[in-house]
């Protein structure tokens, strides 16, 4: 595999990480090496392969500057993964307290064959906190002659008590010119024939990964003469294509082409956690390509296809920026059921996006209702919340006491408007107690109500102020599901009346 044949053997040939391997090799050449490392950063940087360079270097029989010689017999085990005291242990799999302490109970004895012993823990976020804890005193008084070297992707979960004993040392992501000119010397040395433009596509979707790129040319490399064709179909561009789906449907606001979406990848197994990263990366994505504009090309890790649809996307920017922070919640929070919870975030953000301003003061709540639920509260809005009424001022002398009463009233009218009115309150104080509903129990507040009689069934009909209207729409789910849970009236039907210009609250 051209991974392997390629890797890097000494410091110098680690690609895009300078400033951490010019400062280990001067530590190596002086002898000041500390008891413990943490190498952190994104995947394929470069961190197990400089753990690996470190080991071979602090027990090269004939290092030069600080760098292992590659020729030695420890040199070569190291490599081979044959040397008695470097240890590589991966903490996602060994992760438990009882694997941390077959690692602490053979430090007790001295190294077989090697001058330093060398304990390479890869994603040692993922311990847990017994093992932690196991660990803990070891790394601060460990044996003489041994070197931590700490590996993770997310350094943000260890310790505060791990940190301060190591020194740390951050790998950047590997750059779009550096991980072109290592692929085109690896080509070369490999008698690749691909073309400048297929290479840099794959340092591009490799979004500075190295490890990612030369994985992408390895598969590549037995086709004659690799095209920018075959490696767009070979990357799988049009993975992007749900992406474009549901960015679309948030922005156009079509919630119910975006429901179908989410029940279709639901269908497919998709794991929702990782889709949500996903579109919140494409997100980003974007938001860069409509501020950028044409200089995206060199900061979008996506084929120049997918960037020019990016920037046909019609959007607006800070409604971007909004549906991120949403996702970006939603991704944190702890659920039982994540389709559901996207499914209702969806339904926030759809009623939201006609308004930036309001929709960060809106959040969804974990969902307990089923399916059928959010769907028939979408429905109930599109085909309730469009009516249209001129309601004139002269007829609005106070919220509940206006009405329309057919002949064929079986109401008893002054007992529905009691009822309705309590009702309204006790919604209103409910809402209003709530910390994410709170502007809607003070929209409906400000709202007039009228109520009407026809036959055995009785309407609500809510009036937002025009400046409110988009909140009332935003909660009518609750708004409905209170009024019927606070009212005891039979057949009751909540409507929202869109707002003309001449209401009394939108002067």
């Amino acid at each position: 595999m051209l991974y392997n044949d390629f890797r890097p053997k000494q410091f110098k040939d680690v690609i895009g990480q300078g400033h951490i391997t010019e400062i280990i090799k001067n530590q190596v050449a002086k002898h000041n090496i500390s008891h413990a490392y943490i190498f952190s950063g994104t995947r394929g940087t470069g961190k197990t392969t400089t753990s690996k360079i470190l080991a071979k270097a602090v027990n090269c029989l004939h290092p030069k500057d600080g760098e292992p010689c590659g020729k030695c017999e420890m040199c070569k085990k190291i490599e081979e993964g044959s040397c008695l005291d470097v240890i590589e242990m991966d903490a996602a799999s060994k992760r438990k307290i009882d694997d941390m302490r077959n690692i602490i109970s053979s430090l007790k004895y001295p190294t077989a064959e090697a001058k330093y012993r060398v304990i390479i823990l890869d994603e040692v976020h993922m311990l847990t906190q017994e093992a932690v804890n196991a660990f803990l005193k070891t790394l601060e008084e460990p044996p003489k002659n041994t070197i931590f070297i700490l590996a993770t992707t997310d350094p943000q979960k260890l310790p505060a008590t791990i940190l301060s004993r190591c020194q740390r040392f951050n790998f950047r992501r590997v750059s779009l010119a550096d991980t072109y000119k290592r692929l085109k010397y690896i080509a070369g040395k490999s008698s690749i024939k691909i073309d400048d433009k297929s290479l840099i596509l794959i340092a591009k979707v490799s979004d500075g990964g190295m490890r990612d790129a030369v994985s992408i040319l390895d598969q590549v490399k037995d086709l004659d003469n690799v095209s920018y064709k075959e490696v767009s179909e070979l990357l799988g561009t049009s993975s992007n294509e749900n992406m474009f789906i549901l960015a679309k449907s948030l922005m156009s606001k079509d919630i119910f082409k975006a429901l179908n979406l989410v029940n279709t990848l639901d269908n497919q197994g998709i794991d929702f956690n990782m889709f949500v990263g996903d579109f919140i990366r494409f997100l980003r994505n974007l938001l860069i390509a409509k501020v950028m504009g044409e200089n995206a090309f060199n900061s979008i890790s996506m084929t120049d296809e997918d960037i020019i649809k990016l920037t046909k996307i019609n959007c607006n920017k800070d409604i971007v920026i909004k549906i991120i922070e949403l996702f970006q919640s939603l991704s944190s929070r702890d659920r039982v059921s994540v389709e559901l919870s996207i499914i209702k975030s969806l339904d926030i953000i759809n009623l939201s996006i006609t308004s930036k301003d309001e929709i960060a003061g809106i959040q969804s709540e974990p969902v307990k209702e089923k399916h059928t639920d959010v769907i028939a509260s979408e429905t109930q809005l599109i085909n309730k919340g469009s009516v249209e009424k001129q309601i004139s001022e002269d007829k609005k002398s106070s919220n509940i006491d206006n009405y329309k009463e057919s002949n064929d009233n079986n109401y008893d009218t002054e007992k529905s408007k009691n009822a309705i009115t309590d009702a309204k309150n006790t919604l209103i104080n409910k809402l209003k107690q709530s910390s994410n509903y709170k502007n809607i129990g003070i929209a409906l507040e400000n709202a007039d109500i009228y109520f009407q009689v026809r036959g055995n069934s009785m309407t609500v009909n809510i009036c937002p102020a025009v400046n409110e209207e988009n909140l009332i729409q935003k909660g009518f789910y609750w708004i409905k599901k209170g009024f019927n849970q606070f009212c005891s009236l039979d057949n009751l039907n909540i409507c929202i009346i869109k707002t003309t210009g001449d209401s009394k609250n939108g002067k």
